[in-house]
């Protein structure tokens, strides 16, 4: 019986469609359009008390910032089976509170719930995901296609696996945060991704804008003569010592003021990749094509890939935090910034996104950049019939509020 419910379970996860979640729903009696949860009126044994524990505890958690309430409710092996959901009791609960951070209203509501033999079904809907906050701006129109078929398998009074039907947005991915207390009024914006070879290095180097580096796979050794600020994700920055020596892997970031002089170095046995982002004021020394000369370029154990760049004319005056960060919309989602953003550099990763912006609309596919402007309030919608995969960099002032 396990067998071939847990089999079922798997092929409606591959499928993720409504059709089939209705059928299931109506052939195990639930209800997946009741308004009230709380009169459900599905078999009300021990393993569905467990999951409407459960749900009671993200929202707590979603609700609080604490992880101890979903924590206490899974299995010390707790498995996911869904890709996006967690697949171990830790993503779960790091997960929740990236959501939380995300989109701060978020509440999940049972609509039905009852078992079928060793299994826990439950209909579920999402409320509060209509506004959130990307990378630290403010945006509506956020995902929200997140109804679906939860299935659980309780053991001991705790859940044990977790599939979902449903489909779950991807969350946004801090690359790197870091402040920037004296950005140029107007520079070259430009993001690269740098790959370095077994043994690469790169001797003392500088750009005369700020430079920021975030590690997406391997390790790099990078000497701050100039000094520097380090990240880890979103974690606070730490101020780096004149001289400094820094080591990064992924999900790791690093910035090298302006004209600070700077050494890299793979001592790993396999590639480092990292992603930079540089802003170069204008007028300062260029190369002769007005491109920005990347770490690494021209050496032949460095690969450079150029993702997106171009001239902004108005950076907001003062200090700011800026940000690189990878997002993942589902076919048909979109999401509009409320506010404008600076430089809002957008890089496809893959996938094919249609920009509507103060300045005109356009479409981009894999392979391909644009810096909208500080002026627009950019539209990112999926228009193709694939996950978009969008690399994007925004620019707040410091103390700016997000609502």
């Amino acid at each position: 019986m396990r067998r071939s419910v847990l089999l079922l379970a798997s092929l409606f996860i591959v499928a993720t469609g409504g059709v089939l979640v209705g059928a299931l729903a109506g052939t195990l009696g639930l209800r997946p359009d009741a308004s009230d949860a709380s009169d459900a009126s599905g078999a009300q044994g021990a393993d569905t008390a467990v999951v409407r524990q459960f749900y009671a505890a993200v929202n707590a958690t979603l609700a609080t910032g604490d992880p101890a309430p979903v924590a206490a409710l899974l299995a010390a092996d707790f498995a996911g089976r869904a890709t996006g959901s967690g697949a171990t009791g830790e993503e779960l609960v790091h997960r929740l509170l990236v959501l939380r951070g995300t989109f701060p209203s978020l509440r999940l509501v049972i609509e039905d719930v009852r078992e079928n033999g060793e299994q826990v079904f439950a209909c579920v809907r999402v409320e509060g995901a209509d506004r959130g906050a990307i990378f630290g701006v403010t945006v509506s129109r956020t995902p929200a296609s997140w109804t679906g078929l939860d299935i659980f398998r309780v053991a001991g009074g705790r859940i044990a696996e977790r599939w979902t039907t449903g489909v779950e947005p991807a969350l946004p991915e801090t690359l790197a945060r870091l402040p920037l207390p004296d950005p140029p009024a107007e520079a070259n914006v430009g993001l690269a991704r740098l790959t370095f070879a077994p043994g690469a290095h790169e001797p003392e180097a500088a750009l005369p804008g700020p430079l920021l580096l975030a590690v997406e796979a391997g390790r790099l050794t990078v000497t701050a003569f100039g000094g520097a600020t380090s990240t880890s994700g979103a974690a606070a920055a730490t101020a780096v010592p004149e001289g400094g020596v820094v080591e990064l892997g992924p999900g790791d970031g690093l910035l090298l003021p302006p004209a600070a002089h700077y050494a890299v170095r793979n001592a790993g046995t396999s590639s480092a990749v990292a992603l930079a982002l540089a802003l170069v004021p204008r007028g300062m020394s260029l190369p002769a094509d007005d491109a920005i000369r990347w770490l690494g370029a021209g050496s032949p154990d460095v690969v450079v890939q150029p993702l997106a760049g171009g001239v902004t004319t108005d950076l907001p005056i003062g200090a700011a935090e800026i940000t690189l960060g990878r997002l993942m919309l589902h076919p048909g989602d979109a999401l509009a910034a409320d506010v404008p953003l600076a430089p809002a550099l957008l890089a496809v990763e893959a996938g094919v996104l249609t920009l509507a912006a103060t300045t005109g609309a356009t479409t981009l596919s894999a392979g391909q950049g644009t810096l909208p402007g500080f002026a627009s309030y950019p539209n990112l919608r999926n228009a193709g019939d694939g996950p978009l995969v969008v690399l994007l960099v925004t620019y707040t002032p410091s103390g700016a509020a997000i609502a």
